[in-house]
């Protein structure tokens, strides 16, 4: 599998399909689970992200966020990637302050994924690999350099 690539896999069965590298892929595990999305960086490791709707209320946990403009049904295009040590700030408390928002909603973005990340140092070469991977175009603004 190539670098950048992501795949999905199902209950009882396997699914591998390459993916131009900025889109991400989904499943449903149950509806009281929502959706997961398995995606991996430059760097070859594995990350599996909770996919909410923007603006579901989330803990006050320290993680990495991707907001996500879907695609397809089951493909999402990651349109800015970020981290902070308090999720429940940044993308419920102060959404419509944060630093690209006008970026983010212009983009299309209807989701968020989110992976718990205590420690900073994870945090900040998690977001890095990925903004690496992927790209997004909100992460991308010279006016604006992504901050941590």
């Amino acid at each position: 599998m190539s670098k950048g690539s992501y795949w999905v896999t199902r209950p009882h069965f396997s699914w591998q399909r390459k993916l131009p590298k900025y889109m991400m892929t989904h499943h449903q595990l149950g509806a009281e689970r929502g959706l997961i999305a398995k995606c991996s960086g430059l760097g070859g490791r594995l990350y599996t992200l909770t996919i909410e709707q923007i603006g579901t209320t989330l803990r006050a946990d320290a993680g990495v966020y991707v907001f996500l403009r879907r695609v397809r049904s089951s493909e999402w295009h990651p349109v800015y990637i970020g981290a902070t040590d308090n999720l429940h700030q940044c993308l419920n408390a102060s959404l419509t302050q944060h630093h690209r928002w006008d970026c983010i909603a212009k983009a299309g973005a209807t989701h968020v994924g989110i992976l718990r990340v205590r420690s900073n140092a994870d945090r900040v070469r998690v977001q890095d690999e990925l903004e690496r991977t992927y790209r997004p175009v909100c992460n991308r603004q010279k006016d604006h350099p992504p901050t941590r």
